[in-house]
């Protein structure tokens, strides 16, 4: 019996010992917090097109979680557009700030830019021949222009009469009619011209007319500069530097994303009694194809959402890219702080 309880005191002193011990000793456990979290780049630019068939382009900033900025592209009823990817484009791996997207084409911006053109080719010609004065050969001239311009009007009439009956026929293209259409306007345009140059040279005009013509010319100036910049607007460029993001893209409507991967933000779902331990600041750690990779929290939500039947919050990670996927799901722990064993293990068990 002795022996028996010899033994036992011997046991309980190999249990209670390391117990005082920790008791006594300032041992120190890591706490941290687990989430699963989905990566994203740090922005993401992407143009995808609805329902009416309106191309829209979005810019997202997930360091923040905002949507920086939203266009949709509208054009007048009855205006033929279309939209062109830049060729190849597809196919690159990268595109840097700056790079043009693709192309617009408005049918109703090309016809004023086109008749804008002439109007003021018109306002110039009559100037310039009021100006410098008039001769008989400039008279004879004249005429010349103005007898060429008729025939070739005449000519590119008939050719538009055969591509309209080409084009009901779904000979031709949509496209390939409107050229033809610029084109007899262009013709109308170089008519009009000769016929203002031959009524200046043959008639002459009021003394009040060369300020009337310059008025005209600063008018229409003016007019044809805000077609330029709004043909301008028609050319899509991209307003970051990232990656072309290859995906699946199903029945949506999307049609390219740009995706700055400089860095990557890991979006992760936390308990709501989690709250009171998450700061901006804390370092956060994740492995990721066998390497561990360090980040730091900055940015937490400050209101609550309902995710998989229970109460949650969003916090964001930063991390350097380290060939991270966008959309991959990883595991993330952010170290909260060092503890003293027993308060630790109350903190885990749910005590504290």
């Amino acid at each position: 019996m002795v022996i028996k309880h010899k033994k036992r005191l011997q046991y309980g002193m190999y249990f209670f010992i390391p117990v005082m011990l920790v008791l006594l000793i300032p041992v120190q456990m890591p706490y941290s917090v687990k989430s699963r979290a989905a990566i994203y780049p740090l922005q993401e630019w992407s143009l995808s097109k609805n329902s009416e068939g309106n191309l829209i382009t979005t810019h997202q900033d997930h360091r923040k979680g905002t949507l920086e900025t939203y266009g949709i592209t509208e054009f007048q009823r009855g205006d033929v557009v279309s939209f062109s990817l830049k060729p190849g484009l597809r196919q690159k791996s990268h595109i840097s700030n700056g790079d043009t997207i693709g192309t617009y084409n408005s049918n109703e911006e090309r016809r004023k830019f086109i008749e804008l053109t002439g109007q003021l080719g018109v306002y110039k010609a009559e100037l310039e021949f009021w100006t410098t004065g008039q001769k008989p050969e400039d008279v004879d001239e004249a005429m010349h222009q103005l007898k060429l311009a008729q025939q070739e009007l005449k000519t590119e009439r008939k050719l538009m009469e055969r591509s309209r009956i080409l084009h009901r026929d779904s000979v031709i293209s949509d496209q390939e009619f409107e050229i033809a259409e610029n084109k007899l306007r262009v013709k109308e345009i170089n008519l009009d011209i000769a016929e203002a140059r031959y009524r200046s040279v043959s008639t002459g005009e009021k003394p009040e007319q060369e300020l009337l013509l310059r008025a005209k010319i600063a008018a229409t100036e003016d007019q044809l500069s805000q077609v330029k910049e709004r043909l301008e607007l028609l050319v899509l460029k991209s307003p970051i530097s990232g990656m072309v993001m290859n995906r699946h893209r199903g029945g949506d409507n999307s049609i390219i994303s740009v995706a700055d991967t400089s860095g990557v933000i890991a979006l992760c779902a936390m308990k709501a009694e989690q709250m009171e331990w998450v700061a901006v600041g804390q370092e956060a750690y994740t492995k990721y194809r066998g390497k561990t990779i360090k980040g730091q929290v900055i940015a937490i939500d400050n209101t609550m959402q309902f995710v998989d039947g229970r109460s949650a919050f969003f916090v964001r990670v930063a991390f350097p890219n380290e060939n991270f996927a966008p959309g991959a799901l990883i595991d993330v722990d952010i170290f909260v702080e060092d503890m003293r064993f027993f308060s630790y293990l109350g903190r885990v068990f749910g005590l504290i």
